[in-house]
C-alpha cells in the first residue's frame, strides 16, 4: 500500500458526506475507492461538529476496508505528506485516482451540488458498471439485466447485501431442481420459470456490489458456485423426474452421471482460475487455443480459437439458461437434459485436450531451454 492519503474538506453548505449515492454514503464511497487504489488512508477535514460526528458515526457502523485508515480533523490540522485533495460531494472512479501523480487535485468524474444531483449520479454509476453485450451476452444485456435493474434499484439503499441476493438466486435454482424432480408438465414448467428467474436474480448481486463498491473474493466465489450448483442440481432433478414419470430408470442414472461429469469438469477449471489469480469465472478460463503458438498463422488466437470464441458468443450462460427454461416450459425436458449432458461431455473432452496441449507445450519449452 502506498503512502498516499486522500483529503476531504467539508465546507458549510456542501452536500452532506452522509448522503446516500448508489447504495452507500459519499464518505464511505471515497474510502472504498481510495482503498481499492491502494492508498494508506483518508482524512476528513470538517469544522462543523454536527457533520463530523455524523461521518464518524457512519464509520463506526460500517468500518473502512481492513488496513485502510481514517482520520477526522479540523482545518487547522497540518497537512500530511503525499495528500491528494478530493471534493467531498463528488464521485471519483478508481481509474481516475489510479492515474494520479502525488499531491495533485484530480477533477471529479461527477460532481454533486445539490440533492437533485443524486439521481443523475446514480445514473452515471449505472452506466459505468454496465457490461458490454460482448461480455454479457445478447439476452442478458437486452432482457435480463434491464429486468434485474428494477430489483437492484429497489434494494440499493436497503441493508440487503450482494451475498444475500446471490442466495436468493440459489433458492430459485434449488426450487427449480426440486420441481424438476417431482415431475409432471406443470412442475417442469415451474422449474423452467424458476431457473430463468434465478438467472435474473443472479445479475443483482454483481450490480449491488459494484454500485456500493462491496465486491469481495468470497462474493465472487459464492456467485460462481451458486451458478454451477443450480445447473448441476437441475441436471439431477431432471433425471429423477423423468424416471418418476415412467420414461425409464436410465434417465435417473444419466442425471446423476451427468452431474458427476459436470463437477469433475468444473472443479479443475475453478482450481486453475484460483491458482492463476484470474476472475472466478469459467467464461474467462485461459484455454489453450487462446494462446499464440508456433502453428498459428491467422492471428494470435488461431482459427480454432476464433471459431470457438464466435460459437461461445451464442452459447453464453444467458442463452443456456433461456434455452433450458423454454424447453422445460414446453415440457421438452428430455431434449433439454440431453443437450446439457452433451455440453458437459464436450466440455470434459475439451478440458482433457487443454491440459494435454499445455503439458506438451511445457515439455517443448523445457527441451528448448
Amino acid at each position: 500500500m502506498s503512502e498516499t492519503w486522500a483529503r476531504i474538506e467539508y465546507s458549510q453548505g456542501d452536500l452532506s458526506l452522509t448522503t446516500m449515492v448508489g447504495g452507500t454514503t459519499l464518505a464511505l464511497r471515497h474510502a472504498r475507492t481510495a482503498s481499492r487504489v491502494g492508498w494508506a488512508g483518508l482524512r476528513f477535514v470538517i469544522d462543523n461538529e454536527h457533520e463530523r460526528a455524523a461521518v464518524q458515526a457512519l464509520f463506526a457502523q460500517a468500518p473502512a476496508p481492513a488496513g485502510f485508515q481514517t482520520e477526522f480533523v479540523r482545518s487547522e490540522a497540518p497537512a500530511r505528506d503525499h495528500e491528494v485533495l478530493l471534493i467531498g460531494p463528488a464521485i471519483y472512479l478508481r481509474d481516475t485516482l489510479s492515474a494520479l501523480a502525488p499531491s495533485s487535485a484530480p477533477t471529479p468524474d461527477f460532481s454533486l451540488k445539490e440533492a437533485a444531483d443524486v439521481g443523475r449520479a446514480e445514473a452515471f454509476l449505472y452506466a459505468q458498471i454496465r457490461k458490454s453485450v460482448e461480455l454479457d451476452g445478447v439476452i442478458a444485456y437486452y432482457v435480463m439485466r434491464p429486468l434485474a435493474r428494477v430489483f437492484t434499484r429497489l434494494l440499493l439503499n436497503t441493508s440487503v447485501s450482494p451475498n444475500q441476493a446471490t442466495l436468493s438466486a440459489l433458492a430459485c435454482g434449488i426450487g427449480a431442481a426440486i420441481c424438476a424432480g417431482i415431475g409432471g408438465a406443470s412442475y417442469v414448467a415451474l422449474a423452467g420459470i424458476l431457473y430463468w428467474f434465478g438467472g435474473v436474480l443472479d445479475c443483482i448481486d454483481g450490480e449491488l456490489a459494484r454500485m456500493r463498491l462491496q465486491s469481495s473474493k468470497i462474493g465472487e466465489w459464492l456467485d460462481s458456485m451458486v451458478d454451477e450448483f443450480s445447473t448441476v442440481s437441475l441436471i439431477t432433478g431432471l433425471g429423477i423426474g423423468l424416471a418418476r414419470d415412467g420414461y425409464g430408470d436410465y434417465w435417473m442414472f444419466l442425471g446423476f452421471a451427468g452431474a458427476a461429469v459436470a463437477i469433475m469438469t468444473l472443479a479443475p477449471m475453478y482450481a486453475d482460475l484460483h491458482r492463476r489469480r484470474l476472475p472466478i469465472d469459467t467464461a474467462q478460463f485461459p484455454w489453450f487455443f487462446g494462446t499464440a503458438s508456433a502453428s498459428t498463422t491467422d492471428g494470435p488466437d488461431g482459427f480454432f480459437g476464433k471459431a470457438v470464441n464466435i460459437i461461445g458468443y451464442f452459447i453464453r450462460r444467458d442463452a443456456n439458461i433461456t434455452g433450458t427454461a423454454l424447453l422445460l416450459i414446453f415440457n421438452m425436458r428430455r431434449i433439454s437434459l440431453s443437450i446439457m449432458l452433451g455440453a458437459f461431455a464436450v466440455a470434459s473432452i475439451l478440458l482433457v485436450t487443454h491440459y494435454t496441449v499445455m503439458k506438451m507445450r511445457g515439455s517443448e519449452a523445457g527441451n528448448a531451454i
